[in-house]
């Protein structure tokens, strides 16, 4: 009988093509990157293994929203499950949520309980992940950058007429995708922005918001690099609306940018 129950539940853990319910919720990335996800226990059992395949393959193929939700939506609190927030938060660029989330793992590791550790009852459940020494691995090689406020010169172009505005760039996390302000040299907040670069951080899309809405558009990071010794970025920015253009330049020596 117990060898029947254990066939049964090596079948469960295994995943048979089961199609996971995704979890729906607006603000799910937001907490995500601030690292707020929060996993409520008790869903580690046949949903869970059910869901193997549908994990593992996001994992692989780097689909990193449809793994995170799809995560959340089994609510198992396992260190395994852990690991797979932190991996997605990361391959998002959310570092310091992918931090935590890989802390979380290790911890959860430490407890001895099937609720919070894969490896308590059957390694098997892992699916071929060490906990908490994959989790560990993940977090030292975790490079976050300490981002310093940098200067930024906006040149505005409107109907003919082009205009400067110098500033600071500030609440950057050094993040793939993020947000920042741009305060003016009277240390006032005039737009808010978002990032989204490629892997390499060289290029991507910017948007800006500005001037209490008055002006609003998404356009390109046309190029970008990273001083690891001065802890700044350098680059230049195009947004473009039908009546306004605005040349973003940043850095620590923003008057040398061409």
């Amino acid at each position: 009988m117990k060898k029947i129950i254990f066939i049964i539940g090596i079948v469960f853990l295994s995943g048979c093509g089961m199609t996971p319910v995704k979890h729906i919720d607006p603000n799910f990335i937001d907490n995500l990157r601030e690292g707020r996800v929060t996993l409520s226990g008790g869903g580690c059992g046949f949903t869970w293994g059910a869901s193997n395949q549908a994990i593992l393959s996001n994992l692989s193929g780097e689909r990193w929203h449809d793994l995170a939700n799809l995560i959340k939506s089994l609510e198992c609190s396992q260190d395994s499950a852990y690991y797979f927030l932190g991996r997605s938060a990361e391959g998002l660029g959310f570092k310091n949520a992918a931090k935590k989330y890989y802390k979380t793992s290790i911890n959860n590791s430490k407890v001895g309980n099937h609720l919070y550790s894969c490896a308590s009852m059957l390694e098997y459940n892992c699916w071929g992940f060490k906990f908490p020494q994959d989790s560990e691995t993940r977090l030292s090689q975790l490079k976050i950058y300490q981002f310093k406020d940098m200067p930024m010169v906006l040149e505005v172009t409107e109907s003919g007429r082009t205009f400067k505005l110098s500033g600071i760039v500030k609440d950057i996390l050094g993040n793939q995708n993020d947000v920042f302000g741009f305060f003016n040299d009277s240390g006032i907040k005039v737009c808010s922005g978002e990032f989204n670069l490629n892997r390499s951080k060289s290029r991507g899309s910017v948007s800006l918001n500005c001037f209490n809405g008055k002006f609003s558009g998404t356009g390109e990071v046309l190029s970008s690099s990273y001083n690891e010794s001065q802890g700044t970025y350098s680059g230049v920015g195009l947004i473009k609306t039908p009546s306004t253009q605005i040349r973003m330049l940043y850095g620590p020596n923003v008057s040398s940018i061409e």
